[in-house]
């Protein structure tokens, strides 16, 4: 009895001390709320059934202040899925389990559906630090992206990195090492398979931005180095499936530009990656690499009304160019729009990409990635006017028109696509803000449908796509 009571008292010391030096930590919490429903009429382009359905996304960001300079910052999602989806594993409704396939819920085979999240899911744990003038360190699985640039090239996604920066006056300085991937047979990594023996992915980069109060500028060189199982180089974009080894390098070359001045507003931003696949064989085929994106928008804004034009240009690949890729099938290396940039409701919107899938019908060849237009632009030569009335400080009334066309023809089962008209897209997006932190958005959109999306097939009858979409935004 006596070794019991002890052993409790010992134990109220304890919980006593961790509960007074977690006290310590300051915590602080933000985070948003979405729940959204969407109807579409013609998301294959042809005359199959329309969609519609009802989303929701929870985010939570947690930082821990645990001394000054020294912070554990967490986020995670939870229940980010379609309402009512009972197709995930497990058996006891459908706020459990997890996928129980590739396939996503709401059409087979759906574009960036590891987007559509388990229950809950950690999405950023990393240690940020203060070193004083040497400068400041953040370690671990950290937002990749978030305050550089423009809004194009921007993904939010977490990846696993030692990350630097300094501020020196007007400049900072930054470099860090990225794992998009790791590859090694030797443990339970992200490829399997006899083969495979150091398929990783790794990265570095170096930053230098400049910001005033009337100009953010920067430049960004970032070092590519992929070791992975290789496909057969057949030529261009089309690149049958193999195990073959090859290791891919290359310099990412990205400068930009923001000015405001009176109401005008100015941004730019162009991506350059030159590279080389080498094949392990040395049999001569190796592939040369080399694509560009560029982004120019212009805006101006007075009183209530504001107006604004965009120029947008991802290049594709020639699938019949030989020895040479230009558009790059591995988001690892790609110049495109990212993520986090939707120029409208219908064309590469990431809402709708990631809960409806890709906007097409067109089945490529195993190798290729542009048979039908996903999340993030790509492969393509975008203009954009748009025009915004805000009559009173709670409604925000916007007017956007787009047109597209592919940079190069892909190819689809059937060859190469008959058409580089993606086509026309006029939105219509209303915002009310209920209080400073709730919100509501309808928006509806209406694409004239290109013969883009005949993909090969020429006598295809292709029909114009059109959405109603809704969101309830809650952030904190």
């Amino acid at each position: 009895m006596r070794k019991m009571g002890r052993f409790v008292l010992c134990l109220a010391v304890f919980v006593f001390m961790y509960a007074s030096s977690a006290m310590a930590v300051d915590v602080k919490v933000s985070g948003s709320f979405d729940v959204a429903g969407m109807y579409e009429a013609h998301p294959t382009m042809t005359d199959a059934a329309s969609t519609a359905f009802m989303f929701q996304r929870l985010k939570i960001k947690t930082v821990f202040e645990v001394s000054p300079g020294l912070s554990l910052t967490t986020q995670f999602a939870a229940l980010e899925k379609i309402w009512g989806d009972n197709r995930w594993g497990g058996t006891r409704g459908d706020t459990f389990g997890r996928p129980s396939s590739g396939t996503g819920p709401s059409a087979p085979g759906l574009y960036d559906y590891d987007m559509a999240r388990e229950n809950i899911e950690i999405q950023q744990v990393y240690l940020s630090y203060s070193a004083g003038k040497i400068g400041n360190f953040n370690v671990g699985y950290v937002p990749h992206d978030t305050v550089w640039g423009t809004q194009w090239g921007t993904s939010e996604r977490p990846v696993a990195m030692v990350q630097w920066g300094k501020r020196a006056g007007d400049f900072i300085f930054g470099a860090k090492y990225m794992k998009n991937v790791e590859g090694s047979r030797t443990h339970k990594g992200s490829y399997t398979g006899s083969f495979v023996t150091d398929a990783d992915k790794d990265s570095f980069s170096a930053v230098i931005v400049y910001r005033k109060s009337f100009i953010d500028t920067g430049f960004k060189w970032a070092y590519l180095d992929a070791r992975e199982r290789k496909p057969l180089a057949t030529g261009g974009g089309v690149i049958p499936a193999s195990t073959e080894q090859f290791k891919t390098t290359g310099h990412l070359l990205t400068p930009y530009i923001i000015m405001t001045f009176g109401g005008f507003k100015i941004e730019a931003e162009v991506e350059h990656f030159t590279g080389k696949r080498k094949y392990d064989d040395n049999s001569g085929k190796d592939i040369g690499m080399q694509s560009w994106s560029a982004y120019l928008d212009g805006s101006f804004n007075k009183g209530p009304f504001g107006v604004g034009a965009t120029l947008a240009y991802a290049s594709g690949d020639d699938p019949a160019t030989r020895g040479r890729m230009e558009g790059l099938p591995d988001s690892t290396f790609s110049t495109w729009g990212g993520l986090d940039y939707n120029p409208g409701l219908i064309l590469w919107n990431d809402d709708r990409n990631v809960y409806r899938g890709a906007l097409g019908s067109r089945t490529s060849p195993a190798g290729t990635w542009q048979a039908n237009v996903r999340s993030g632009v790509s492969n393509a030569k975008m203009v954009s006017v748009y025009g915004n009335y805000r009559p009173t400080e709670s409604w925000d009334l916007k007017l956007v028109y787009l047109f597209a066309r592919a940079d190069e023809l892909p190819v689809d089962t059937g060859g190469r696509f008959v058409s580089k008209n993606i086509g026309h897209e006029l939105d219509f997006i209303a915002t009310y803000k209920i209080t400073n932190n709730l919100s509501y958005m309808v928006g509806a959109g209406y694409l004239w449908a290109g013969d883009f999306f005949k993909g090969s097939a020429s006598t295809l009858k292709v029909k114009d796509d059109y959405l109603f979409t809704n969101k309830l935004s809650l952030t904190f």
